[in-house]
């Protein structure tokens, strides 16, 4: 059954004997301050369990206002917090600075890798330049030897005549 504010006690299992009442624990549920009793709100641990569950520090302002104790605790916790919101910027700058260079380091190596695969593809170019105009130079050959095969097969059909 759910509560906001449940006391436990240790208990000899077997004796059933409590160990002792002086020692006990009392959990609170944030989440259920809405089944506060009258002894809670008497004793302020709705304030207390509104102070922790608190999203602003305005609303955080609010709740503490009129309440010197309750002050001091939300004035450590915003120190806290501060110094976990620094931690928390350092770390963010930490991170943001080793994507950038893991992304510099990946862009220097595609940089490289373009450079060389952009000298590949010139002196190719430049080989079937010279290989185009090789295969030019023996078309043109070979077309002045079908002309010359031509010229003498014409001369050999005149003398065969």
């Amino acid at each position: 059954m759910p509560e906001f504010n449940a006391l436990y006690q240790l208990l000899n299992v077997k004796t059933k004997t409590l160990y002792s009442e002086k020692f006990s624990i009392h959990v609170i549920d944030l989440s259920r301050i809405d089944l506060a009793t009258e002894e809670d709100l008497h004793y302020g641990i709705d304030r207390w369990a509104k102070l922790f569950k608190t999203k602003t520090w305005e609303d955080l302002r609010m709740i503490t206002k009129n309440n010197e104790t309750m002050q001091k605790a939300a004035d450590s916790l915003y120190q806290l917090n501060s110094d976990a919101v620094a931690r928390q910027c350092a770390q963010s700058r930490a991170d943001a600075a080793y994507w950038e260079n893991i992304k510099n380091n990946k862009l220097r190596y595609l940089e490289e890798a373009n450079s060389q695969l952009t000298q590949t593809i010139d002196q190719q170019a430049s080989q079937i330049d010279q290989q185009a105009s090789q295969i030019d130079q023996q078309a043109s050959q070979i077309n002045q030897q079908a002309s010359r095969i031509a010229e003498l097969e014409a001369a050999l059909a005149k003398q065969n005549k």
